[in-house]
């Protein structure tokens, strides 16, 4: 999951980061990237990592099928 830094919704997305390490989850989260808040400027610009993240999960476990 990701959040701009100045997104309302960046506190709980911290807070849910903290709560999956200490629970052990694997997750991925990016809550760095610093665009325009909750905007489309933002998602626009996170939409192409984002999906690069989907495909190579789907690449790796469609390797592990075979």
């Amino acid at each position: 999951f990701c959040v701009d830094p100045d997104d309302p919704w960046q506190r709980g997305c911290d807070r849910l980061h903290s709560k999956l390490i200490a629970l052990g989850v694997p997750h991925e989260c990016e809550l760095a990237t610093r665009v325009s808040g909750h905007t489309w400027d933002y998602f626009n610009h996170m939409a192409e990592p984002s999906l690069k993240f989907v495909v190579a999960g789907l690449e790796k476990e469609s390797r592990r099928l075979m």
